[in-house]
């Protein structure tokens, strides 16, 4: 088997490149909150990506990049994002109900931050600061999740992300979700692909995903290997980093390389 690992071509690469651009100003206060991590998983991320604007306990502001890693249970259950602040260059517990509002790269604000959470991670929160599961658009998520993964693995690998890929990447992974029986309305088509759009898939995203592919059907990943290369083709070159990154998936799932 090839000692190429994707995990780790893509981990290091996207590590050393720049973020996007941040779609507004970024704030910091002095200092950040520094809360005990809680042990506690409430719901499950896969590194999705973006910016939010957050107060803290103290009341100060702040607008910054994050990638989220997990939801868990901070002080007295609250449910926070644990995530990577860009700014800080480090790990931070950011409380759901303190956060003001969301933002994508491309600079569309959600203000609804509840519906955000729900689109991104199959919860949202009342006033109340309870959690509140979406069971349904969870049990979509959990069917597409490892070929989401996956696919924005291959679609970040060369530093860039086009429409195009994106959209090869989504039309397998409503495959993958009808195939599963998950009929999907026009609405959560949309929400899929911008749930697929913000994925900046974390180490253990990478490697859960890798599992779950591996213990799926032949014809999953039959399909899910060309779409691979579909997507690498998607904007109309073929960067090396790609094709390193799909013979190191299909080492890891078939044993051999398909570039």
């Amino acid at each position: 088997m090839s000692s190429i690992n994707p995990f780790d071509i893509f981990l290091a690469e996207a590590e050393a490149r720049p973020l996007p651009r941040a779609p507004r100003p970024v704030r910091l206060p002095e200092d950040d909150d520094l809360d005990a991590n809680q042990s506690e998983t409430m719901g499950s991320a896969e590194g999705q990506s973006f910016m939010i604007e957050y107060v803290d306990s103290k009341g100060r502001a702040s607008a910054r990049r994050v990638t989220v890693w997990s939801i868990i249970a901070g002080a007295g259950g609250t449910p926070c994002l644990y995530a990577k602040c860009h700014e800080r260059n480090a790990m931070r517990q950011f409380r759901i109900d303190r956060i003001r509002s969301c933002i994508d790269y491309d600079g569309e604000i959600f203000d609804d931050v509840p519906h955000f959470l729900q689109e991104n991670f199959g919860m949202s929160i009342g006033a109340s600061t309870a959690s509140r599961r979406d069971d349904r658009w969870i049990d979509i998520l959990d069917a597409v999740r490892a070929d989401a993964v996956l696919l924005a693995c291959v679609i970040r690998s060369d530093g860039s992300v086009h429409d195009a890929e994106i959209e090869v990447a989504f039309q397998h992974i409503l495959w993958v979700a009808e195939s599963a029986g998950r009929m999907l309305d026009e609405l959560q088509q949309a929400a899929l692909k911008r749930y697929l759009a913000r994925l900046r898939p974390t180490e253990n995203a990478l490697s859960s995903a890798m599992d779950a592919i591996q213990d799926g059907s032949s014809r999953r990943v039959e399909r899910l290997l060309k779409a691979c290369v579909t997507v690498m083709n998607a904007d109309g070159k073929r960067d090396p980093r790609e094709a390193q990154a799909i013979n190191g998936i299909a080492n890891q799932i078939i044993g051999v390389s398909i570039m």
